[in-house]
């Protein structure tokens, strides 16, 4: 069984600078995370068991309070500051920078619409960057004549195009911002390119990863896909089979997690077969 592995794998150069800098203040005493750092529940129990304690709400914050890496409502990060608690924003930066193009639209006096998931925690916090007239883009929505476009950073282009072909022939005036991350786009055409070269496709990432859930579903016009969170998920029918698999991860996934995959595979290949 030949076994191709993603090169883009792993931790995102943003996820990487959030829980560095997460572990970092966890030295120095209580740090509270509003939400889960990222979204992969090994990741965030690693975190836990450093003294990074997840909470829901403002009133559970012990210490200084983390911005997870999705970023929020700037009302929310208001009220933090009105409280005086210390604060460590680790907002990814190209999340950062669509927030910027959000308020900036708004500002302009655009009728701000967000390409992406309404119910994803960053959707939630660029809408309230977008002003009060922000919306999610929704097939069949009416737009006014002044129309400014940003995209979730995880979101699919294809997804994008789509909502900017529909708002183009409807509106006077479309501004638009590709906020859509370079390394989600990396990683998606190397996923496209091994998932037409094997038979079989793991895309390792947590359940509720916006961007690996969307690798797996692209993953799957290809080839036979399973979107796993480690290795345990994986039994010995699904390899039954298969000559070639491909591995493939989002970017919230620990490289401890993908190497477990990697392992269980090369245990169930037969000696002889050729690993690129």
């Amino acid at each position: 069984m030949r076994i191709v592995i993603a090169e883009n794998r792993g931790f995102c150069s943003g996820v990487k600078r959030a829980i560095r800098i997460a572990q970092e203040n966890a030295k120095g005493g209580k740090v509270s995370s509003l939400g889960p750092l990222i979204h992969n529940r090994h990741a965030v129990q690693e975190l836990e068991e450093k003294g990074i304690k997840v909470v829901r709400g403002i009133d559970e914050i012990e210490g200084k309070v983390l911005i997870r890496s999705h970023g929020i409502d700037p009302k929310l990060f208001t009220e933090l500051k009105r409280r005086n608690l210390e604060i460590v924003d680790l907002t990814c930066p190209n999340v950062a920078k669509a927030q910027h193009y959000a308020r900036s639209l708004s500002e302009e006096g655009y009728e701000v619409v967000i390409v992406g998931e309404a119910e994803h925690p960053e959707v939630k916090g660029l809408l309230g960057f977008a002003g009060e007239g922000g919306r999610v883009f929704t097939p069949n929505m009416k737009v006014g004549m002044r129309v400014g476009v940003i995209a979730q950073t995880t979101s699919d282009p294809d997804q994008l195009i789509g909502a900017v072909t529909y708002l183009l022939p409807r509106t006077n005036e479309l501004k638009v911002y590709n906020t859509i991350c370079a390394e989600t786009l990396r990683r998606r055409l190397e996923a496209i390119s091994i998932a037409q070269e094997v038979e079989l496709m793991f895309v390792i990432g947590g359940k509720n990863s916006a961007n690996t859930s969307r690798l797996a579903e692209v993953c799957s016009r290809y080839v036979r896909t399973y979107h796993i969170e480690d290795a345990g998920e994986i039994t010995p029918d699904l390899l039954d089979g298969p000559d070639s698999v491909g591995i493939v991860s989002g970017t919230s996934t620990p490289e401890w997690v993908i190497d477990q995959v990697i392992k269980k595979l090369r245990e169930r290949r037969n000696q002889g077969d050729e690993e690129r």
